[in-house]
C-alpha cells in the first residue's frame, strides 16, 4: 500500500488546453478544461495576461495545483494584448541591444518619474510638444539653429557676464 501511495505522490503534472473564464479577485483564474471547471494560477514564466475566452496551456497535478503556463490563442475581442509581472522587473540585452517599434503610437507612462541615462540622447521628430510645470537645464554648451522663434513671457530675467549680439534688423517695441 505504501508504494501506491509513493507512486501517487511522484506522478508528474500532465498538460491539458483550456478557456479562461473569469479573472478572480486574487489573480488567479476559472479554466474550463475538458472534465470540468479549474481555478489556476498565472506561472511566473506566462507573459501575456490570460483574457477571458483565451485557449491556454495549463499544467496540472494530481492534488489540484494548477498553473496557466502560456496563452496559445486569443479570441477577435480580445485584440488589445497584455504584459503584467508583479514587482520590480528589469530586461537586460546582455551582448546587444533593445528596440521597441510600434506600427502607431508608443506611449511611456510612469507614476512617479522616467529616468534616461546615457551617453547620448538622439531624437528626431518631425512634430514636437513638451507640457513642463517647471524646467532645470544644466549644460556645459548649448547650440541651437531655428528659423524662427517667438516667445510670450510675463517676464523675463537674464543675467549674462557677457553677451554678445549679431543683427542684420532689430526692431524692439517698448
Amino acid at each position: 500500500m505504501s508504494q501506491a501511495n509513493t507512486m501517487i505522490e511522484n506522478l508528474q503534472p500532465s498538460l491539458e488546453y483550456g478557456e479562461i473564464g473569469i479573472e478572480r479577485e486574487d489573480g488567479s483564474f476559472d479554466v474550463a478544461l475538458s472534465f470540468g471547471v479549474i481555478v489556476a494560477k498565472k506561472a511566473a514564466s506566462c507573459l501575456l495576461q490570460p483574457k477571458c475566452d483565451d485557449l491556454v496551456l495549463l499544467s496540472v497535478d494530481v492534488n489540484g495545483t494548477c498553473y496557466i503556463l502560456n496563452v496559445l490563442e486569443r479570441k477577435e475581442n480580445n485584440t488589445e494584448s497584455e504584459i503584467i509581472m508583479p514587482g520590480n522587473c528589469v530586461v537586460h540585452c546582455k551582448a546587444g541591444s533593445l528596440e521597441l517599434r510600434a506600427d502607431h503610437n508608443l506611449h511611456m507612462t510612469a507614476t512617479k518619474a522616467i529616468e534616461v541615462a546615457c551617453d547620448s540622447v538622439v531624437v528626431n521628430a518631425h512634430e514636437a510638444e513638451a507640457c513642463i510645470s517647471r524646467i532645470s537645464l544644466l549644460g556645459k554648451t548649448l547650440h541651437t539653429q531655428v528659423k524662427r522663434i517667438t516667445t510670450v513671457a510675463k517676464s523675463v530675467e537674464q543675467s549674462f557676464k557677457r553677451l554678445t549680439q549679431r543683427m542684420e534688423n532689430s526692431e524692439r517695441f517698448v
